[in-house]
């Protein structure tokens, strides 16, 4: 298959291309940042903002993919910020649907949404039932009602979900954690073990490549959660990481 993945040097990104290219299929990777290193390093890259209908247009036009993995997006919580400044979730979604809907070759796309459309422990009672408490969360309602009200571009199509995916190239905002333990400055308070969804970024990289091989009923239309299978103790990952 040829595969375009979006946000490609991002941390899930790296790993799917990676995955993808390990299964033998040809892979395109898009960002607007050029990918450091080797690691998950496409057999094509192109430099674009996915804000630039036109410039995104003719790239899926002229790889001719197969499939679509939507990764890219701004994942900042910065609350400084308001929704506007979020436009890649927003209007970039938009222009990705569209690119999708105007490539004949397309077949199946996967859009990536998050966890925090709903806040922490919130448990939705359906697909479009919504409690961000962050702008990033709000911005990602948005991403999930553009994909739904346009049938994710006429494709077969799906949303996942990611919950707090780490490993190799996780963003700082993660790594400040691996640094307070390395300095033996973070300790535990009381006693609970808080289990937690977590996702290492090479299982997430499996799932996102499993939801290219499944029937199309299976995943049409629907809405995933992306974690490893079983819950985390924060307190048992914390101890392992010090260890």
């Amino acid at each position: 298959m040829k595969i375009l993945v979006t946000g490609s040097s991002g941390l899930i990104g790296r790993w799917v291309v990676s995955q993808l290219r390990a299964e033998g299929h040809t892979v395109a990777g898009l960002d607007i940042l050029a990918l450091t290193g080797e690691f998950g390093s496409p057999d094509f890259f192109f430099n674009c903002n996915i804000l630039d209908r036109n410039a995104l247009i003719t790239i899926f036009q002229s790889f001719i993919p197969d499939a679509v993995i939507h990764l890219a997006a701004r994942t900042d919580l910065n609350e400084k910020y308001d929704l506007n400044q979020y436009a890649t979730n927003i209007d970039g979604v938009v222009n990705i649907v569209q690119a999708v809907r105007d490539t004949p070759s397309v077949m199946r796309v996967i859009y990536t949404s998050s966890q925090l459309v709903c806040q922490v422990g919130y448990t939705p009672n359906s697909y479009s039932d919504y409690c961000p408490t962050t702008i990033y969360g709000l911005s990602k309602v948005r991403t999930e009602e553009i994909v739904r009200a346009a049938d994710g571009g006429g494709k077969t199509w799906c949303l996942v979900r990611p919950t707090t995916v780490w490993g190799p190239y996780m963003s700082d905002h993660y790594q400040k954690l691996l640094r307070l333990i390395k300095k033996g400055l973070f300790f535990h308070t009381g006693r609970s073990k808080l289990y937690k969804s977590y996702a290492f970024a090479g299982n997430i990289a499996f799932q996102y490549c499993q939801m290219l091989r499944v029937p199309s009923d299976i995943i049409n239309g629907r809405t995933f959660y992306l974690c490893d299978y079983e819950p985390l103790s924060l307190r048992d990952y914390a101890d392992a990481l010090a260890q």
